[in-house]
């Protein structure tokens, strides 16, 4: 199924953010078309004035919805995305289990949490740099 409505969607992202990967991949199952910007985390592009201004904490993914006004939505964070997408366009392809299934939504919740909180690595070469800083690390 495809997205037919009046929003674009425009995704700036990175090739190796898993964060980005998880909205990539959930636009994709959802049918949404989205254009694409690759910011490249490597030559610090994210740190360009220009981005800031787009998301002032410097990281991907960014989501930027515009609607048929030209009314622009700017969303930061990959869950806050997914779940942005999931209610926003509840007939599309569903990320979550129906709503009448509270243990499987908590499941997938919870397997949510594992991956971003439990097993993901600090890669996040902003994070890195301030936690090396508090360490008194170069």
């Amino acid at each position: 199924m495809t997205v037919h409505n009046t929003q674009t969607y425009h995704l700036y992202s990175y090739f190796r953010s898993t964060c980005t990967n998880r909205v990539v991949i959930a636009m994709h199952l959802k049918g949404i078309p989205v254009e694409h910007t690759y910011i490249d985390l490597g030559k610090a592009e994210h740190e360009r004035p220009e981005f800031e201004v787009l998301n002032p904490s410097k990281s991907v993914p960014v989501l930027v919805i515009k609607d048929s006004n030209g009314n622009e939505t700017v969303l930061t964070q990959s869950i806050g995305i997914l779940e942005y997408l999931e209610e926003s366009l509840p007939t599309l392809t569903p990320l979550l289990p129906p709503s009448g299934d509270a243990v499987q939504r908590a499941r997938v919740r919870e397997m949510v949490n594992v991956i971003t909180n439990d097993i993901q690595p600090i890669n996040d070469g902003r994070v890195a740099k301030r936690v090396r800083a508090i360490r008194g690390e170069a």
